[in-house]
């Protein structure tokens, strides 16, 4: 009997997991991707706290823009910035305007970075998406 319950429990967990994926590709991911170009040309005035924000950084400040989108936040500032997003396609789009961009493809609750290695991070209308 032990060993059904803990079979049933970790199966569960796994379909869980599954439906928590496929929802997020669904949904979210493949959302982006498809509106991608119509996103980045309509998303593009700065929010004028972030703005000053990002502009109150020490010159040379490692800013992490988890979610970047369209990365419009990245090039205002005398910072160095690392974005990351899950829409491969807002990355392509944002590459293309700006090659020096250093971007990478992950989820913004599961980065690939080490912990205090920045010294600011930026996650602008990112939090309703996890």
């Amino acid at each position: 009997m032990k060993r059904t319950i803990a079979f049933w429990a970790s199966s569960a967990k796994k379909n869980a997991k599954m439906l928590e994926t496929y929802i997020q590709e669904e949904h979210v991911d493949r959302v982006y991707d498809t509106i991608a170009e119509h996103f980045d040309h309509t998303r593009f005035a700065r929010w004028p706290k972030v703005k000053t924000f990002l502009n109150s950084l020490e010159e040379g400040s490692i800013v992490y823009d988890i979610g970047c989108g369209n990365c419009k936040y990245m090039n205002q500032t005398n910072s160095y910035a690392l974005g990351s997003d899950r829409s491969i396609k807002l990355l392509e789009l944002s590459k293309e305007k700006n090659p020096d961009f250093q971007l990478v493809a992950s989820d913004a609750a599961n980065l690939p970075l080490r912990s205090s290695s920045c010294d600011s991070v930026i996650s602008i209308a990112v939090l309703h998406h996890l």
